[in-house]
């Protein structure tokens, strides 16, 4: 069972894979400490990036109710708007790329490279461009299925280094890693959802209609709330949309709390990821955030194999 660990003084992966024990160890012990958001932030800086050195992580989780990937980001860089929701929404053209080639890999952890201006997908339209300015030119991908659905995905995560490339031990320390990372982050978001405001319980008929998509319930946006969150997808401040809409900060901070609890969003990075999914914002998108990508899902291969992404380790 433990047969991949070795004493070493470095936490990188030897030429057979093993890793470090101690360090393992280390990491293993402080996941019994993690509950909560903040404390997994920290566990992923502290031991995760030992391993897997990351400056942007993205987690997706299933979720049940709305049969729908949901993604949550942590990250180190200032990133933008724009490449945050491609990081967040289970339909931007980031995870629609990187899903299928985890898809096609076996399910192992795979290194994916981004459109460049040596791709078929040229020129740079959509986010590719804003991705390379930030310096974001491959993404190491891996996930797991569902134990009791074998072709319906569990768990899914992204990470991202700036300006330079995974090394290539990387993608091994993950797929050894991958059960203890999984785990994890179930138990936070499990304890997350059990501390919610929000009641877990709902009638039977309040349950079907949680389930339903979000733009198929009575919680529509008002055009003034679509125009102003347009204008926080674009990064603006609250006292930059006030001064383009000729109104207060005080009024557009009221617009924004509105747009999250109609979204039920937690913060205005996932209210525009879910705005964007749900087609809200004049944007493509489906309704569920997961229906369009039953044909990666779909024996486990890409939908189109023309566009499917080299995997590159």
């Amino acid at each position: 069972m433990w047969s991949f660990l070795q004493k070493s003084t470095s936490t990188e992966p030897s030429d057979d894979g093993s890793l470090d024990a101690d360090a393992v160890v280390r990491l293993l012990q402080a996941t019994t400490d993690v509950y909560r958001r903040h404390q997994f932030f920290r566990w992923i800086q502290t031991h995760l990036a030992a391993f897997v050195p990351h400056d942007v992580l993205s987690c997706g989780t299933f979720e049940h109710a709305r049969r729908a990937l949901e993604f949550d980001l942590f990250d180190t860089v200032v990133l933008g708007t724009e490449v945050r929701v491609e990081f967040c929404d289970a339909q931007s053209q980031l995870i629609r790329l990187v899903l299928p080639a985890w898809l096609g890999s076996g399910q192992q952890a795979v290194v994916v490279r981004l459109p460049n201006a040596d791709h078929a997908l040229t020129p740079l339209v959509g986010p590719w461009r804003a991705l390379a300015s930030k310096g974001i030119t491959e993404l190491l991908v891996h996930g797991v299925m569902r134990s009791d659905q074998p072709r319906e995905i569990d768990s899914f995560f992204v990470f991202a280094v700036i300006g330079r490339e995974q090394a290539s031990q990387t993608t091994r320390s993950l797929n050894l890693l991958m059960p203890y990372l999984h785990s994890t982050y179930a138990r936070v978001r499990a304890t997350e959802r059990e501390s919610s405001p929000f009641p877990t319980a709902m009638p039977r008929a309040q349950t079907q209609a949680h389930a339903m998509p979000m733009s198929a319930r009575n919680t529509p946006l008002t055009q003034r709330e679509r125009q102003i969150l347009a204008w926080v997808r674009e990064g603006k401040s609250n006292l930059e949309i006030g001064n383009g809409l000729s109104i207060s900060a005080l009024t557009v901070k009221n617009h924004v709390q509105n747009i999250l609890r109609k979204l039920d969003a937690s913060n205005r990075t996932q209210a525009v990821a879910k705005a964007t999914s749900l087609g809200l914002l004049g944007l493509t998108g489906s309704d569920s955030g997961f229906a369009d990508l039953s044909g990666a899902l779909q024996g486990f291969g890409p939908a189109r194999a023309a566009d499917e992404p080299k995997a590159v380790r």
